[in-house]
Formats: C-alpha cells, structure tokens, sequence
C-alpha cells in the first residue's frame, strides 16, 4: 500500500495501525502517556481528530488476542506428543540393537 499525497490530505481516513519498539527500559504505560499527548495535540490542531484517541497495546496482544490461552494449552499438547514419540523412538531403537 502506498500513502499518497491525497490519503495524507484526507484527515477522517482512519485506516493505519503502526507498528513500533520500544525504547529499553520505557513501560507501555510511558509510551501510553505520551501517545495520549500526542493525540491531544491532533486533537487541538485537527477537529476531525477529537474523540478518536491512541491506542498503545503489546505487540503480542495484537497478534494473539484472546486466543492466547488456547494457542499454549495447543502448544503444551504438542510439546507432550513430541516428547512420548521422543520416548517411543529411544524404546523402539534400544529393542533392535541399535
């Protein structure tokens, strides 16, 4: 996607989510506050900017959401299936002489 001229022109097109690092050792809730500060401004110098806000989350949360508890339990079974075929093959190489 390419940010032209005229979608920068266009002010109520809210359709970009940003993607950052933090600097080591800033908090989100640093992060948040200053965000929060910078919308405020957009906010004074923008009206069609008042009431859209900032959103400051962890990347994770973005990518997993909610299905995060679901996605370790998935990834516990699969460590444990591993780990008895791990045990399976030793047994099965142990009985052929190997």
């Amino acid at each position: 996607m390419s940010f032209t001229a005229e979608w920068a022109a266009v002010r109520r097109a809210h359709v970009l989510g940003v993607v950052a690092r933090l600097k080591p050792g800033i908090s989100i809730q640093q992060a948040t506050t200053e965000m929060n500060a910078i919308g405020a401004r957009l906010e004074k110098e923008y009206a069609e900017n008042r009431g859209e806000g900032v959103l400051v989350s962890p990347f994770m949360n973005e990518v997993v959401g909610n299905v995060r508890p679901a996605l370790l339990t998935l990834l516990g079974a699969i460590e444990a299936g591993a780990s008895a075929a791990m045990k399976d093959d030793r047994r099965g190489s142990r009985s052929a002489g190997l």
